[in-house]
């Protein structure tokens, strides 16, 4: 890894730490803070208003640069190597793969110092194990198209911070029945997006990194194989969360339908004693 990979990276952290700071002078303005309730944690908030920032330009990115690859040949795909000649696809991934390894080095930081309110373990595990697969892989220019699809994947985090963002903002009693329909909405799409990017788009394509994984040459094979591994790791945790996501979806949703048909069943008592 160049020096001039470091000093983006350095300047990508301050960026996303400038961010923070903005966001945190913005919820302390009167203003806004009038508008929000007692209980709004503006401490935690502007944590989770930078991942939405984050999230939103990641996994745009990364659709972007997985249309851009998806026909390229093996070379550009996996294994471009330091002599490798100028492509501006590949600079665009490489300037992506920077900007995330700024945010995942300037989250670990946020979470470290408010753990556990930010994040528990799983969370940091999943931080480092994508930071160091994707230094070792900027280091060694292998795995472009890879990253596409596990910066895709960042689609399904704009609806979690939207959702961690409804539930502290929506809690006063009439704003009750409008929390619920948002939330029910946001759960929704927060299980489709991370069921097809980090389950099916994701397990395809380790699947399909796995039988390419002996073209890889450019870069010590131990490297490769670790980077694999921590992409399954990865993988994994994916797995477990999604499981929980599907309860949280489905819970959701009976429980609306539950206040739906108590809604119906108190109307037509009241109806009947009417009449």
């Amino acid at each position: 890894m160049t020096w001039g990979v470091v000093r983006r990276i350095a300047a990508y952290c301050a960026a996303w730490q400038a961010l923070f700071a903005c966001f945190q002078a913005g919820l302390r303005w009167t203003p806004i803070r009038r508008w929000l309730p007692d209980t709004f944690p503006v401490k935690l908030a502007p944590s989770y208003l930078v991942s939405l920032v984050h999230a939103i330009i990641i996994s745009t990115r990364g659709a972007i640069l997985l249309s851009s690859l998806f026909n390229a040949d093996a070379t550009i795909k996996f294994s471009a190597g330091a002599d490798f000649g100028l492509d501006d696809r590949i600079a665009l991934v490489e300037s992506t793969a920077c900007l995330f390894v700024a945010y995942l080095v300037y989250d670990l930081v946020h979470v470290a110092l408010w753990y556990p309110k930010l994040g528990g373990m799983d969370m940091i595990s999943h931080h480092i194990a994508f930071l160091l697969a994707t230094i070792v892989a900027i280091h060694y220019r292998v795995m472009h198209f890879p990253f596409c699809w596990l910066v895709l994947a960042e689609i399904s985090t704009v609806f979690l911070n939207l959702r961690w963002l409804t539930i502290k903002a929506l809690t006063q009693a009439r704003q009750r029945a409008l929390q619920q329909r948002i939330l029910q909405i946001l759960n929704a799409a927060l299980a489709v997006t991370f069921g097809i990017t980090r389950v099916l788009v994701y397990g395809a394509g380790l699947l399909h990194l796995w039988v390419n994984l002996p073209g890889i040459r450019v870069a010590p094979g131990y490297m490769i194989r670790a980077i694999f591994c921590l992409l399954l790791v990865g993988y994994i945790l994916n797995i477990m969360w999604f499981r929980k996501i599907v309860v949280i979806a489905f819970n959701s949703l009976r429980d609306q339908q539950r206040t739906e048909r108590t809604s119906v069943a108190k109307d037509s008592s009241s109806k009947s004693a009417k009449a």
